[in-house]
């Protein structure tokens, strides 16, 4: 028989599990003064976080860290407050820093998470580094601020797969993408249906039409890029993400 292996301290993904406690805000995008579990974090560039208070949405990490005793995030937050509660993901950000105001039937290509495969390689994410080998990952988006969709409204997701090692990656559509015109010739890999209601900051959305045991979605074999396309009907909010959780079975 067949069943999930699962890394039960990061929500059933393979990935390292979030770090948990407080930090100290400053009306800046400055995060430090850690505390309540965390004493320093580690995480790339392009990580998810979400604070609990400092009139903030989830927002995310403008520099990658190393043991650092600080962080720095791209929006600034509201307050300067001591004892905030803070989580850091450690799950790949498919797109997030690159993603803000996206219009309607605009299109957004991966550049901004950043691991340690090297130079030049930022938006390019790499099955064994990212996903863990992996075969499928969870695909989830997450708000980081209000905007509503129009009915039927949805996000379409495309892998962008590399021949060559990350070198070279499968073209571009030669028309441009519009509310009408789809930013890939083939069908999506993924999509994410969003309601006909206000969204607000951490309002979350997983992918429809999932495959392999209608569980999550199949991974590319090669590294890749990812290219999500707005067709909720609105220009979305100036922060916000989809990011993955990897998943993967064993046999008992």
């Amino acid at each position: 028989m067949t069943d999930f292996l699962l890394d039960l301290g990061n929500n059933g993904w393979l990935q390292a599990a979030p770090a948990v406690g407080t930090c100290t805000t400053h009306t800046n995008t400055t995060l430090d003064t850690f505390g309540a579990g965390i004493s320093t974090v580690t995480c790339p560039k392009g990580a998810l976080i979400k604070l609990g208070s400092a009139g903030h949405a989830p927002d995310i990490v403008a520099a990658s860290a190393s043991a650092a005793s600080s962080l720095t995030i791209l929006t600034a937050t509201s307050a300067s407050t001591a004892g905030v509660a803070l989580t850091v993901f450690q799950n790949p950000v498919l797109v997030g820093g690159e993603a803000s105001g996206l219009t309607n039937g605009s299109a957004v290509l991966s550049s901004y998470w950043t691991n340690p495969l090297g130079a030049n390689t930022a938006g390019v994410f790499d099955p064994s580094v990212d996903f863990l080998s992996a075969p499928d990952a969870d695909i989830f988006f997450i708000s980081g601020g209000a905007f509503t969709p129009t009915a039927g409204g949805f996000i379409y997701g495309w892998f962008i797969p590399s021949y060559d090692g990350g070198t070279t990656f499968e073209s571009d559509a030669i028309a441009t993408a519009s509310s009408t015109v789809s930013a890939e010739p083939r069908s999506p890999d993924f999509t994410i249906a969003l309601d006909a209601a206000a969204h607000a900051a951490g309002s979350t959305r997983w992918t429809q039409a999932r495959t392999l045991n209608n569980a999550s979605i199949q991974l590319p074999s090669q590294r890749f890029k990812v290219k999500l396309q707005n067709l909720s009907g609105a220009t979305m909010p100036s922060t916000w993400a989809v990011v993955a959780g990897s998943r993967a079975i064993k046999w008992q």
